[in-house]
C-alpha cells in the first residue's frame, strides 16, 4: 500500500471550491484508490493536504499513466492552488474503530 499527499495553500475564499472538487472526482472512481482523506492544518487554515491511499504502487502508477493530469491536482487547481506532491509506502496500518 501507499500513499500520496498532496498540500497547497487555499485561499479562503477558495476553499469551498476545493471541498466541492474533491466530491466530484470521487464520484469517478479510480481503480485502486482505497481511501481518500482531506485535511486542513489546526494552525493554519489555509493549508491543506489531500491523501489518497492506495493498494499498491503499481495501481497508482496505472491511474496515472491513464490519465493526462492527476485528479489530486485537478482538485487544488480548481482552487487556486498549486500543490506540492510526495509518495509514501505504507509501513504499517492499524484500523481502531
Amino acid at each position: 500500500m501507499i500513499m500520496t499527499s498532496l498540500e497547497a495553500q487555499v485561499d479562503p475564499a477558495r476553499q469551498a471550491s476545493l471541498k466541492q472538487a474533491l466530491e466530484k472526482q470521487l464520484l469517478n472512481r479510480m481503480p485502486g484508490l482505497i481511501e481518500a482523506v482531506l485535511t486542513r492544518s489546526a494552525e493554519d487554515p489555509n493549508r491543506w493536504r489531500l491523501m489518497g491511499f492506495w493498494e499498491s504502487r503499481e495501481a497508482f502508477e496505472n491511474y496515472r499513466r491513464s490519465v493526462d493530469v492527476v485528479a489530486g491536482l485537478q482538485i487544488f487547481r480548481a482552487a487556486g492552488a498549486e500543490p506540492t506532491f510526495d509518495l509514501f509506502d505504507v509501513v504499517q496500518r492499524q484500523k481502531l474503530a
